[in-house]
């Protein structure tokens, strides 16, 4: 049991508790709170006695007990705040990990929510799907700024699924494109996770934005060496309609002499565009929720590019990603 923050009897939870989790921490304490009754941890939440080692199985309780090594959790701070919410929240804080210090890997995660009640408890096991790192990449180094970054964005995620579940119509654009992260995330291919690391940077782009041409236009807007830069989203574009298309990554007309190198550091590129999308338009800015809450907003957002540049902040360097 965490001394500090346990969960206490009849009091709804959620936690994911990972295996062989694959991120270089530093700085970062083996407990962190990260508000709204949200922490990380390197332990469980609760003991393991009789009652959890039934629950739970032989098989889960042995890689619990021989293998974790990180642990995300969430606790009620309200009656009103059901554990499928709480279960949301510990996986909106993964995502946020994975967009601020990059996607973690891990060997196995199990998502346990629930109530520990003092007549009949009531808890479910779920697995949790594995995550991939685009081919090349080293391990992704965390610090506390990270943790906290995550928090926020997983604050923004749930206001925007709140405001939407009154109006459905909000945030259609911006949680599609959070959607394709995901998916690029999860998937090992790397033509497929460029395909989704490419429509992601395209939900932030207004609707009216279609065609390589395009894209090369607007995306540019982030980047400094522009005409550097140019070619390089005109060739994630390409790549991009290859892979929607069925068709192979060496018809993109792909700079270098080995294909297969030029799409795989485009795909690492296209990654690191994405997560400083989401790291200072989706997650930092004030105005994100304002700016991005319809298809009107966006193209409104748009229609100074002067305006978005400095909203933006400095350039980011492309090219410096290997």
């Amino acid at each position: 049991m965490i001394d500090s923050l346990p969960i206490e009897s009849d009091e709804k939870f959620a936690c994911v508790v990972f295996s062989g989790f694959d991120l270089a921490f530093a700085g970062v304490p083996t407990l962190m709170r990260l508000g709204r009754g949200r922490w990380t941890s390197d332990t469980l939440p609760f003991s393991l006695d009789d009652w959890w080692r039934d629950q739970l199985g032989k098989i889960v309780v042995e890689r619990l007990e021989e293998y974790s090594n990180f642990v995300l959790t969430s606790k009620a701070s309200s009656p009103d705040e059901d554990e499928r919410l709480l279960l949301n929240r510990v996986e909106w804080l993964l995502w946020g990990i994975a967009i601020s210090a990059g996607i973690p890997t891990f060997e196995l995660a199990r998502a346990i929510f629930g109530r520990v009640g003092q007549g009949v408890p009531r808890i479910h096991v779920g697995s949790v799907p594995s995550l991939f790192r685009s081919h090349g990449l080293e391990r992704p180094r965390a610090e506390p700024d990270d943790f906290m970054r995550a928090a926020r964005f997983a604050d923004r995620i749930e206001e925007m699924y709140r405001r939407k579940r009154e109006h459905p119509r909000l945030y259609w654009r911006a949680l599609s494109g959070f959607a394709a992260f995901r998916l690029a995330a999860q998937t090992p291919h790397g033509e497929s996770r460029l395909h989704q690391f490419v429509r992601a940077i395209e939900s932030f782009l207004p609707a009216s934005v279609f065609g390589e041409r395009k894209f090369v236009e607007y995306g540019k807007i982030f980047l400094s060496q522009h005409d550097e830069s140019a070619e390089l989203l005109a060739e994630m574009y390409r790549l991009r309609n290859k892979t929607e298309h069925h068709e192979h990554f060496e018809e993109a007309r792909l700079s270098g002499s080995v294909p297969e190198e030029t799409a795989n550091r485009r795909t690492r590129q296209a990654e690191a565009l994405c997560r400083e999308l989401f790291r200072r338009l989706f997650t930092e800015s004030a105005g994100f929720l304002d700016w991005y809450r319809d298809t009107a907003a966006i193209e409104r957002f748009w229609e100074d590019p002067a305006s978005v540049r400095d909203t933006w902040g400095n350039a980011f360097d492309l090219q410096s990603v290997a």
